[in-house]
């Protein structure tokens, strides 16, 4: 059974914490929903299987009625309905194909592939987030930064596509100023804060006492 407590990570609650309260919903079904996507495409067996889950989740979120019994599914419709001012849907539909492109291209990701997938699974929910926040427009720049978060997935030095991943996150990151937008929406810069600090540290392993030093500075220093 899906826990939603534990899917959510001790940086994850800090970042809904610092984030404005009648927001908080919104950002937590977009962790939530990638952290259950995220759990479908990294323990399939089959890839086919692993579609027809996607598809499943695409399907139910554009029902006006939604089946009953799946707590994420409620989920689904209550911010639907709360938020009928943003496009919802689409941004948890994007979200969705994003990851899908780990499946379409299981061997290796090609160039447009990864940028495909960081812009559908980063960049559309953080855009999202940004909007709901009044920065309509610097929701490139969170777009952008979104894109850095997705593609943190393969900074493994272990993963066949690190290398390119982490080529484009610095093209991101040199496209942005991060200090104005950690300092506009710092929720979304304590979650991209991982992300960020293995592409300025190369990957280098640091113990967790060295990075949980500096994710608090960040934290207290992001104005």
């Amino acid at each position: 059974m899906f826990d939603a407590k534990a899917a959510i990570s001790p940086p994850q609650r800090l970042s809904l914490i610092y984030l404005q309260e009648e927001l908080r919903p919104l950002l937590t079904l977009f962790l939530l929903l990638d952290r259950r996507i995220e759990d479908i495409i990294l323990n399939m067996n089959e890839a086919m299987i692993a579609q027809i889950k996607l598809a499943w989740w695409r399907d139910t979120i554009k029902l006006d009625v939604k089946p009953k019994g799946e707590p994420l599914v409620k989920m689904i419709e209550d911010i639907q309905n709360q938020y009928c001012d943003l496009d919802v849907t689409n941004a948890l539909i994007s979200h969705i194909n994003g990851w899908e492109y780990l499946i379409l291209n299981e061997e290796s990701l090609s160039n447009d592939d990864l940028y495909r997938y960081a812009t559908e699974r980063g960049g559309a929910f953080f855009s999202l987030i940004a909007t709901a926040c009044g920065q309509t427009e610097l929701r490139q720049g969170y777009r952008d930064l979104g894109c850095i978060w997705a593609l943190s997935l393969f900074f493994n030095n272990g993963n066949k596509d690190a290398e390119r991943a982490r080529i484009l996150a610095n093209e991101y990151y040199n496209s942005i100023d991060y200090k104005q937008l950690s300092r506009l929406i710092r929720p979304l810069s304590l979650l991209t804060f991982p992300a960020i600090h293995a592409l300025k540290t190369n990957g280098k392993k640091q113990d967790g006492i060295s990075f949980g030093f500096a994710y608090i500075w960040h934290a207290i220093s992001a104005k």
